[in-house]
């Protein structure tokens, strides 16, 4: 049987979905029912959203990055122990098999121009913003 890693805030960020909906926000939508659940950080730009997820161990052609219906899901799968290999195994902690993180995303992004980039077992997704969404400056008059 997999081990999961338990969450306690999961509960709290499903309670607040359901009072106040996704707000066009980009948010965790779901951990979703995969064998592991990779550590994510989610921040914000002025110009862009950007998702760091860490995956060790998961080669980048094994990661899937796919935006549709205004959700971004993150999959894939990390191998498990070549068992033939293997002798035998005193402790196992680290967790094995399909993954999968969905985001709900802001219309207001340019889904055309999503980037995905991997380096040291990190995969960082970057998610413009449309340029009316961004911040602007307002010169006050006087």
């Amino acid at each position: 049987m997999p081990y999961r890693r338990w969450d306690p805030f999961q509960d709290l960020i499903s309670l607040h979905q359901e009072l106040f909906g996704e707000g066009g926000q980009l948010g965790l939508q779901e951990a979703g029912r995969s064998a592991w659940t990779p550590s994510v950080d989610v921040y914000e730009t002025d110009e862009t959203f950007v998702i760091k997820a860490e995956v060790p161990g998961v080669s980048p052609d094994k990661i899937n990055v796919e935006y549709r219906d205004r959700k971004l899901f993150i999959t894939g799968q990390r191998p498990a122990h070549d068992q033939e290999s293997v002798q035998r195994y005193h402790h196992v902690e680290r967790s094995y098999g399909p993954f999968e993180r969905v985001f709900a995303i802001s219309p207001d992004i340019c889904c055309d121009e999503i980037e995905a980039n991997y380096h040291d077992g990190i995969i960082e997704i970057i998610v413009p913003k449309k340029p009316e969404a961004r911040p602007k400056n307002i010169e006050v008059k006087g």
